[in-house]
Order: structure tokens, then C-alpha cells, then sequence
């Protein structure tokens, strides 16, 4: 009976020494499990160099992707937008020709809709032809910094949805996508000052049709007629003097609310 008595206590010891080192082996291999997911979902990271700015006043700019991300002209065209805030959306993927690139923009960028007006963001720029060519300019200068060939050899054409040529809104004219960019943007007539969310100002050529009633003047704007006010005692004598068919250059104020036009200078 004793004997009986010490087995069944024997087995009683093997059986709890038993679920304990389970009980270690499971533990142990639950934490391992952890460490392997752990490792596993963190991401190496490496840093890119935007370029921001125009001609040789760059500023430099970090941004991080992952380690085995390939770092592309789409990649860095959606970092510098993400950067500076300016709508750079693609109608389509950039396509690589036999010297550079070609880049797309959807009607939906910033050369279709404009700047924004906050002043006080690091990236606003007051003129929108030293915005535009800040745009072109820093998107040129970073990708060429990762292209494989030759940056001097890298040639940039832009344009926008489909096959049309880039349209720059605020200075009424195009950039030719079958033209190679060269740091300088097609002559316009109109030169844009951005003032603020409801009020905008540019210089324009024109031609005098006549001076209606004491504050309105009718122009010749863009090969359209256009009514435009003038309350300045100084600039009334000069529409009053003018002939029809008069070249000139003024500077219009533009309420976009009402579109109401006031001219503030005339240019001699």
C-alpha cells in the first residue's frame, strides 16, 4: 500500500514539473513571436534633398522614405508638394523620353488654380511669374539631383492634361510641352500681383476705346471690351486726353467678388 501511495506521488511531482516547463516553453515562445513582429513593423527609413526655390537660391530640404522605396520623379514632385503646401497634382504618371522627362499637371495644380494667398507661409512668393518658375525650378533642380544621367543633359518638358500645352492662369499664357524648359518662362503681357483672398492686382497692356461718363473708362483687354473704373484726380486727365486706338500699360486692381475693375496706375 505504501508503495502504491509513493508512485502515485512521484507522478503527481512529474506531472506539475511537466506544466511548468510548458508553461516556460510557451511563454518563451510567445515573446519571441513579439520580437519578430516588433522587428518586423519597424521601417527603415533614408532621407532625400528637396531643392526649393529658383536659379542658384535653393534652399534644402529634408524628407524621409522608406529604405526600399525607389525614389522617383512622381515621389519627389508629391514630396515638394507636401513640403510647401502647392497643389501639384499629375494628370499622369511622368513619362522619360530620349533626353528627360515629361511632366503632366492636372487642371487641379496650382498652374490652373492659382496660389494661394496665406502671406505668412514660408513658400508664399507675391508675383505669380517668380511662383511659377520657383514651381518648375525646384521640381527640375531635385529631380535632376537623382536622375542617373548627366543633370545637364536632362531636359524638362511640362504640360498639362492630355496633350495640351501648360497653361499659367495668372499670366494668361502657355508653356509648349514640345519645348524643352530653360529656366525662363514664355513672354506675357500681364504681369500678376497676388494681394489676398477677394482682391487681386496686375499690370496689362491695353488699348483706350473712351472715357464714358467721369470714372469709367472702356478697354481693349485680351481682345475683349472691358469697362474699368478710375477715381485717382491724377490718372482722370490722362484717359480724358486720350485718343481711341491709344497703346497703353496700367495697373488694375480686380475685386473677384463683383469683378469690378479699378485702374491705380498708368505706366509711361
Amino acid at each position: 500500500m505504501r508503495r502504491k501511495w509513493l508512485i502515485a506521488v512521484f507522478c503527481i511531482i512529474a506531472v506539475m514539473i511537466l506544466c511548468v516547463g510548458c508553461g516556460k516553453e510557451s511563454e518563451e515562445s510567445t515573446v519571441t513571436e513579439e520580437e519578430k513582429t516588433t522587428e518586423a513593423t519597424e521601417e527603415k527609413l533614408k532621407n532625400v534633398t528637396l531643392f526649393i526655390g529658383k536659379q542658384d537660391d535653393f534652399g534644402k530640404y529634408n524628407w524621409l522614405v522608406k529604405e526600399n522605396e525607389t525614389v522617383t520623379p512622381d515621389l519627389l514632385i508629391q514630396a515638394i508638394a507636401d513640403t510647401t503646401g502647392w497643389k501639384l497634382s499629375l494628370a499622369k504618371e511622368v513619362e522619360e523620353n530620349d533626353d528627360g522627362y515629361i511632366v503632366r499637371f492636372s487642371k487641379d495644380s496650382v498652374f490652373y488654380t492659382g496660389q494661394g494667398t496665406d502671406e505668412n507661409n514660408e513658400f508664399y512668393i507675391p508675383t505669380e511669374e517668380d511662383f511659377y518658375k520657383t514651381v518648375l525650378d525646384s521640381i527640375v533642380k531635385t529631380v535632376s539631383k537623382y536622375d542617373k544621367a548627366d543633370a545637364e543633359s536632362t531636359n524638362f518638358y511640362f504640360g498639362g492634361p492630355g496633350e495640351d500645352d501648360l497653361l499659367l492662369k495668372g499670366i494668361n499664357t502657355t508653356l509648349p510641352v514640345t519645348t524643352a524648359y530653360n529656366g525662363t518662362l514664355p513672354q506675357s503681357h500681364r504681369s500678376r500681383i497676388l494681394r489676398g483672398a477677394n482682391t487681386t492686382s496686375y499690370d496689362i497692356d491695353c488699348v483706350f476705346l473712351e472715357m464714358s461718363g467721369d470714372e469709367t473708362v472702356k478697354l481693349e483687354i485680351d481682345g475683349e471690351e472691358q469697362i474699368c473704373s478710375v477715381t485717382y484726380t491724377a490718372l482722370k486727365p490722362i484717359f480724358q486726353r486720350s485718343v481711341k486706338g491709344r497703346q497703353m500699360h496700367v495697373r488694375i486692381t480686380e475685386d473677384l467678388d463683383t469683378e469690378e475693375k479699378l485702374i491705380v496706375k498708368i505706366y509711361y
